[in-house]
């Protein structure tokens, strides 16, 4: 059996042998063969073009002009600049290949659910003296490895490599790595042009720290986090497409999450819809959500995502066993102390915390504490008239534990 994409071609002519032999897939290698003859009586001068996709199937373009659906090949392009369109329901991508007279150019694309999470490799030949491979990516600056050897970083291109076939490799972190097999022929230069997938969720996902129920898909990468509508359609594809290795269960493509919440607090169901706020009471109880933070796992919820989380659970967000600092209020000769808006004098009043009472610090500069003051309402304190406890160190500290012998030009931090 011949394998896919192999077309024999008989020829009295002289002929010379091209072909990519490209690895794709989805957590898993699909090798295709593509064998591409500079055959001037077969194919008269014209460029080929073959086009597939890694799910379903999408119309293909040339210069504006529907030819066909994926798989697609044609061996009638006109050898000169062209734009490939490839076109899905929901997404397109469209280049612009410089067409080769008698070679064949190779685009694979997994089209995903955007231009960003999206992910692809076009291959094609040009007559070259002194370069045999080039390869450029997006992002800019991946790890180039060939057999096993990291050389370099995109855009990177080669003039001593030997004929013959070669293993090349791409990483960027936070993105899908790449793997294909090539082969280098004499004067020609082989174009490799990548594009990663940003990856929507961590490895393996953990429950968030205090939860029993939430998993921690947050991320600092601003390709994933900076338009959470697009992250959660991304994530529901990596589902079904890659899988979601939860910690102790393994990968799952099966539908994993019953809802998301992001960091600015909107909640979407399982299907991906954004939820309404009056339908929030309860969601969450009886199954298991995805929370995308905007910053690395671990730093835990937003306050807006927190009063999201608590109207989904009907409950509060539990921070026992979870290690969380707290703040003790010190005395100030008022019984409470002004919690701002902002961390600084300038801030806007928007609560009181009372003296010797506890409160779940959120965020610590040199001077200022934020604190949970309730579950609706958190603010800045004045790190001089508290006292933090950290369960992790189980040692207290605190600016000055004699808050009464401040002077009274201070005392605008509280009154």
């Amino acid at each position: 059996m011949q394998p896919y994409g192999y077309r024999e071609k008989s020829n009295t002519v002289s002929s010379f042998l091209y072909y990519v032999l490209a690895v794709i897939g989805v957590g898993f290698l699909i090798y295709f063969g593509i064998s591409i003859y500079q055959n001037y009586a077969k194919i008269k001068g014209k460029s080929a073009l073959l086009v597939s996709v890694t799910t379903g199937s999408a119309d293909v373009y040339v210069d504006n002009e529907l030819l066909g659906q994926t798989p697609f090949e044609s061996e009638e392009i006109v050898p000169g600049e062209h734009t490939v369109s490839i076109k899905s329901a929901d997404v397109t991508y469209t280049v612009s290949v410089p067409f080769t007279a008698n070679t064949q150019t190779v685009i694979n694309r997994d089209l995903g659910v955007s231009s960003t999470f999206s992910s692809g490799q076009n291959f094609w030949l040009e007559p070259s003296a002194d370069t045999d491979l080039s390869i450029i990516s997006t992002p800019e600056k991946a790890k180039v490895y060939i057999d096993g050897v990291e050389v370099g970083e995109t855009p990177y291109a080669s003039s001593s490599l030997s004929d013959g076939d070669y293993d090349i490799k791409l990483e960027y972190p936070g993105y899908e790595s790449f793997e294909s097999r090539v082969k280098v022929l004499p004067g020609v230069k082989l174009n490799v042009a990548m594009s990663l997938f940003p990856k929507p969720t961590p490895s393996k996902v953990s429950l968030l720290e205090g939860s029993d129920s939430l998993y921690d898909l947050s991320t600092s990468n601003p390709a994933v986090n900076s338009d959470t509508n697009k992250w959660v359609d991304a994530l529901l594809y990596w589902n079904s497409t890659r899988g979601i290795n939860l910690s102790g269960e393994g990968t799952n493509t099966n539908l994993v999450f019953g809802y998301f919440l992001d960091y600015l607090g909107n909640v979407y169901d399982g299907d991906g819809n954004l939820v309404d706020p009056a339908n929030y009471s309860g969601l969450g109880k009886n199954a298991s959500g995805a929370y995308l933070g905007k910053s690395p796992a671990g730093s835990g919820l937003t306050d807006e995502a927190r009063v999201a989380f608590e109207s989904l659970t009907s409950g509060t967000f539990s921070t026992s066993g979870s290690k969380a600092k707290t703040a003790i209020v010190l005395e100030t000769g008022l019984g409470w102390l002004r919690v701002r808006d902002a961390a600084g004098l300038g801030g806007n009043e928007v609560g009181k915390a009372t003296v010797g009472e506890s409160y779940e610090v959120l965020e610590e500069n040199a001077e200022w504490v934020k604190i949970k003051l309730s579950a609706e309402v958190s603010g800045w304190v004045s790190a001089t008239y508290v006292k933090i406890e950290d369960p992790k160190t189980s040692s207290p500290s605190s600016g000055d534990t004699d808050a009464t012998t401040k002077s009274t030009e201070q005392t605008g931090i509280f009154e």
